[in-house]
């Protein structure tokens, strides 16, 4: 089987430590993530109506390479990644709900477990605590809680992977031959 490698940053327990770990989510579930994705972008792309200050924000943003909002964000990154990010952000999209998706929730927690075993052994209650997770949903996906949940144990932050801004920017130029490269 295919896998695809993307960084996710998270935070476990007090969230005082944000962690960039590596994890592998099948291609094929990742193949139908940006297929949803892709025409979710393009009809945000045709539903577009800005007044002026909206163009100007959408050009900074998209020029920059920096997005930051409260969907999601993406810093240091091309134009076209930005215009991913920008739309994806325009939606709603985040990336635990890619991940959920996706079905790699565990795959984070597994990784977050060898992340903490092996640099922050001194950890022992995060260790267990992600060790003993039962709901992954209802412990990692913001969608799925309530913002005074205290059984928030693992908090997935928005940025959008590079990977997958670059593969969605590809799906769109292949799937839409009039959406055209910033660069």
């Amino acid at each position: 089987m295919e896998y695809k490698n993307i960084i996710v940053y998270a935070s476990v327990c007090d969230h005082s430590t944000v962690y960039g770990v590596e994890i592998a989510i099948p291609k094929d579930e990742w193949e139908r993530e940006l297929d949803y994705l892709a025409e979710e972008v393009d009809a945000d792309i045709s539903n577009m109506d800005m007044d002026e200050e909206e163009k100007e924000e959408y050009a900074e943003s998209t020029s920059t390479g920096y997005i930051d909002g409260t969907y999601g964000h993406s810093h240091d990154c091309n134009p076209d990644q930005a215009r991913m990010a920008y739309h994806l952000q325009s939606f709603g999209a985040d990336v635990d709900a890619f991940l959920d998706h996706c079905d790699a929730l565990g795959t984070l927690r597994d990784a977050l477990v060898r992340e903490l075993e092996t640099n922050h052994p001194e950890k022992v209650k995060e260790i267990e605590t992600l060790k003993n997770l039962s709901d992954l949903d209802e412990a990692m996906v913001s969608h799925y809680r309530d913002e005074d949940d205290e059984e928030w144990i693992c908090h997935i932050y928005c940025e959008y992977p590079l990977e997958l801004l670059d593969d969605l920017d590809r799906r769109m130029r292949q799937k839409y031959p009039h959406f055209p490269s910033l660069q």
